[in-house]
């Protein structure tokens, strides 16, 4: 878990998401950040769930677009991402967690990480608990040093629904969290907005000073974001998508 793949040099490559995503890196990271080195901020955040709700799913997607049915439930990757966010660059590391939440384990992802997306299937009552019990341990282990986004994964399975709604509202008011549902395989843009405003949210939580003006030019395109009622400041509503539904806590 310790190990470190970087987006140029993953080894092994699994399968031919890898491929895609170090090509697309290697063509866009030169010239897009050249000079800028001494500017970029470091996020550690940290995917986890109980295997098979999505964490692997939600991760690629955002990084490559692409959207992958089948991943190997005992692969445990570590991804650097190179990104702009409202004018500051951001080199951001993703830990896509696999296999048993061990008690071992989860010191070491405490350690790691300070934004922490806790994953959830609306169809299965066993990973809410899961979900529930990570949530409540980060919540006391980190105090107010970490960013918990609660996500609730397969809304495009809603006639198998084992999850209400408000099950997860209630998670989230438990656990001082942003609660969102999703739906990984229907669309990007859900996926990449659930990313960026989540960015947000830890880096003002960190105080960082993002460029106000280039968030402002931006404004149609965050309006349309899943969190951004969370960093409009508005307690306790939500917006419902095609296949997003959040709630700012």
């Amino acid at each position: 878990m310790d190990k470190k793949s970087h987006c140029t040099s993953l080894i092994p490559l699994e399968n031919a998401v890898y491929l895609y995503y170090i090509m697309r890196r290697k063509r866009a990271s030169t010239n897009h950040h050249q000079g800028h080195q001494t500017n970029i901020i470091n996020v550690h955040a940290v995917v986890l769930g109980l295997d098979g709700v999505g964490k692997s799913a939600l991760t690629v997607r955002f990084l490559t677009r692409r959207f992958i049915w089948e991943y190997d439930k005992n692969l445990e990757m570590t991804y650097r991402h190179h990104m702009t966010l409202d004018g500051q660059y951001v080199a951001l590391d993703i830990m896509d967690t696999a296999g048993e939440n061990t008690e071992e384990k989860l010191v070491k992802l405490a350690s790691f990480g300070e934004l922490f997306f806790i994953l959830y299937s609306i169809t299965d009552r066993v990973s809410f608990m899961e979900a529930r019990r990570l949530g409540r341990y980060f919540k006391k282990v980190k105090n107010n040093n970490s960013t918990l986004i609660l996500v609730a994964t397969k809304t495009d399975q809603e006639r198998h629904r084992k999850i209400r709604e408000n099950e997860g509202l209630g998670l989230a008011k438990e656990l001082g969290s942003v609660f969102c549902e999703i739906s990984i395989s229907e669309g990007f843009t859900e996926t990449n907005s659930l990313f960026f405003d989540s960015l947000r949210l830890c880096l003002n939580k960190r105080g960082v000073d993002l460029d106000n003006k280039v968030e402002q030019e931006n404004g149609d395109k965050d309006k349309s974001g899943p969190l951004s009622r969370m960093k409009e400041g508005f307690k306790g509503m939500y917006t419902r998508r095609k296949s997003c539904t959040v709630l700012a806590v």
